[in-house]
């Protein structure tokens, strides 16, 4: 970067977010918990009819037909995926049985 250029600056201050691949383990100094991150994946994300995980999954299938499946999601953007700069895209899922 030359002088004139300056990094974009982010006001909020975001913590930047990587793909994990599950295998990360937890750590603690007290004790050795064994459990990773597929773990609680499994155990927190498992219910698929579930309002919440329902509207995620609808994002996964809509971003892998469209190859944007290369970096993770982020929750609170505006829109749940952007194609290129000015085509946004909001997606919704409805199901006919619900958990509840």
């Amino acid at each position: 970067m030359n002088a004139k250029q300056q990094e974009p600056i982010d006001p909020l201050n975001r913590i930047p977010v990587n793909m994990k691949s599950g295998g990360e383990q937890f750590v603690s100094h007290y004790s050795n918990p064994k459990i990773n991150l597929l773990k609680f994946w499994q155990w927190s994300n498992s219910d698929l009819l579930s309002n919440t995980a329902r509207g995620v999954l609808a994002e996964f299938l809509v971003a892998s037909s469209l190859d944007l499946t290369k970096d993770p999601r982020i929750e609170w953007e505006s829109y749940d995926l952007t194609l290129k700069p000015d085509i946004k895209i909001e997606i919704t899922s409805a199901a006919k049985y619900q958990v509840w």
